[in-house]
């Protein structure tokens, strides 16, 4: 496969048919170091060609995933631009380099962002708790965690149901990832239907 194709594949184009539970992750996983190095060159050239406001944040997650260091100098510029997307911005170059400065970046821009009266306050917050969960610190635990209690139903399920995620191993997720496009590895027997289950029923209750 060229990496054109290569790249096609891992960045599908960005309508909700084809981004809707997509997940390049597993991709990545399979890839050679070397492939690995030419996907990152190609995304690191695709995301400096990215409108400076509008950037696809599926690049900079995969970027994010491979922890590309040359990426980094791109994402910095783009948290000054793009300020709709720096909660996302700010957790994936925490992601690469544990900038401890990112995690008052993406607190500062949760506080601001989010306000009852704005269309699809609920929907934008529950996005935002997977993101800022990606941080597993405790000043960020303690923000999403004051929405627990929430009265609206969502808001609360989802805040908790991030902090679990925190939990979840690589294995797992990839796991659930399975499940859900219908290829389980139960069905290789490579895992314990009961200890599936078990693990499913502690991540989503």
């Amino acid at each position: 496969m060229s990496i054109v194709e290569l790249i096609t594949k891992i960045i599908p184009p960005s309508d909700y048919q084809h981004r809707d539970s997509f997940s390049n992750k597993r991709i990545i996983d399979n890839l050679t170091d070397d492939e690995k190095n030419q996907v990152e060159e190609a995304l690191i050239k695709k995301l400096s060609q990215e409108s400076i406001t509008q950037p696809d944040i599926l690049i900079i997650e995969t970027l994010a995933y491979l922890k590309s260091q040359k990426s980094l100098v791109l994402m910095y510029g783009l948290l000054k631009t793009a300020m709709e997307y720096q909660i996302d911005i700010s957790t994936y170059i925490y992601l690469i380099n544990q900038d401890d400065n990112m995690i008052d970046t993406a607190i500062n821009a949760f506080r601001k962002t989010h306000d009852k009266t704005k269309p699809y306050y609920v929907f934008g917050l529950i996005h935002d708790f997977y993101s800022l969960s990606q941080f597993k610190v405790e000043k960020v635990n303690k923000l999403i965690e004051e929405y627990t209690t929430s009265d609206e139903m969502l808001v609360a399920y989802n805040s908790k149901r991030a902090l679990r995620l925190q939990n979840v191993s690589h294995q797992d997720y990839n796991i659930i990832t399975d499940m859900l496009d219908g290829k389980s590895e139960m069905q290789s027997g490579r895992i314990e239907p009961n200890s599936f289950w078990t693990k499913l029923k502690r991540i989503f209750s």
